[in-house]
């Protein structure tokens, strides 16, 4: 009976965790575009204006390019970059790359890919950040500080229930010595497991990274974005 009454407990505690997560997941979107200090570059939706969602430098973000080729091999070149925006005009940026990922595309089919870890290398005086046109960018996948924080909790949660489900419900009401088996036990616990997975599934799928295709501010679609600088925006 006392095993019975933890078991109602910990599910308890767990539903109420995960209850709480749902709600706070639904306002994701608008956290995302609440100003900071710690953004200095935005994505502006085309048709949208007053859609905006802030990139924030508290850690790396990708961004895909292409490079078009005229040479008698290649087609193009596409990029996969993760770093962070250093400096932001009207026709380019500067990127600061931490990783790169190069598909190099031949006019025979044939693809070449090969990839670059930056994470240590400091760039020297005549080494600055990758300038990078503001047409040949395709798009930016970003997830916000919170929605990273909550996707890691779902995922985290999800194998945390797994595990309770298929090992610990199964080994901690098995008696090893008598060979005997506590099914109700079993049951309270696994169901345990299971209201947790179920609740941390819809958080890691509302939670996971977003992609945001990029074009220009003449675009006027509701599917792509536009960078800006956020004094441009805090100044209109």
């Amino acid at each position: 009976m006392k095993k019975i009454n933890i078991y109602k407990q910990v599910l308890l505690i767990v539903v109420s965790f995960c209850i709480s997560n749902i709600s706070f997941s639904q306002d994701l979107n608008k956290v995302e575009e609440v100003d900071s200090v710690f953004a200095n570059y935005l994505l502006v939706n085309s048709a949208n204006p007053q859609k905006i969602i802030e990139l924030k430098d508290n850690g790396p973000y990708n961004l895909a390019y292409i490079q078009k080729l005229t040479d008698s091999t290649r087609t193009e070149n596409i990029f996969l970059l993760s770093g962070n925006i250093r400096y932001l005009n009207d026709n380019d940026l500067d990127f600061d790359i931490r990783n790169e990922a190069i598909e190099q595309n031949f006019k025979d089919g044939s693809i070449i890919s090969t990839q670059n870890d930056y994470s240590s290398f400091y760039y020297s005086k005549n080494q600055v950040p990758r300038k990078i046109n503001l047409g040949d960018i395709k798009y930016v996948n970003y997830s916000s500080p919170t929605r990273t924080l909550f996707h890691s909790i779902g995922i985290s949660t999800m194998f945390a229930s797994a595990a309770t489900t298929l090992v610990l419900a199964p080994l901690l009401n098995m008696n090893f010595k008598t060979g005997d088996f506590n099914g109700n036990g079993y049951v309270s616990l696994a169901t345990v497991g299971l209201a947790g997975f179920a609740a941390s599934v819809p958080i890691t799928l509302l939670t996971k990274i977003k992609r945001y295709n990029i074009a220009d501010k003449q675009k006027q679609d509701e599917e792509f974005w536009y960078f800006e600088k956020i004094e441009n925006i805090t100044n209109e």
